[in-house]
């Protein structure tokens, strides 16, 4: 019985199994989520505004927010970037794959 409780998830003793802790979001995930949190300061949006598809033209995306976006990438990953790299971005998904 004891057997049965632990591989169903409980305790033995009648006691329910303490619930999972929250998962962690994927590296990736917390990088498009940061990524998409910069755009949309810079742009002031809400983060939840921006889809996939949208062109950076569109959202009012200039050269100047391009290079302020180059320095946060630049900063957070501790990299240098080409800014040709950033200057060829069309749409919103462009921005997350290069994160």
């Amino acid at each position: 019985m004891l057997r049965a409780a632990v591989l169903a998830g409980g305790r033995g003793n009648g006691e329910q199994p303490a619930p999972a802790p929250a998962k962690a979001p994927a590296p990736s995930e917390a990088a498009d989520s940061w990524l998409l949190a910069t755009l949309a300061r810079l742009i002031r949006r809400r983060p939840e505004e921006l889809r996939a598809g949208d062109r950076l033209v569109d959202l009012g995306v200039d050269s100047l927010t391009r290079m302020e976006l180059l320095g946060a990438l630049e900063a957070r990953s501790g990299r240098r970037l080409d800014p040709a790299t950033i200057a060829g971005l069309v749409r919103v998904q462009d921005l997350i794959e290069l994160g």
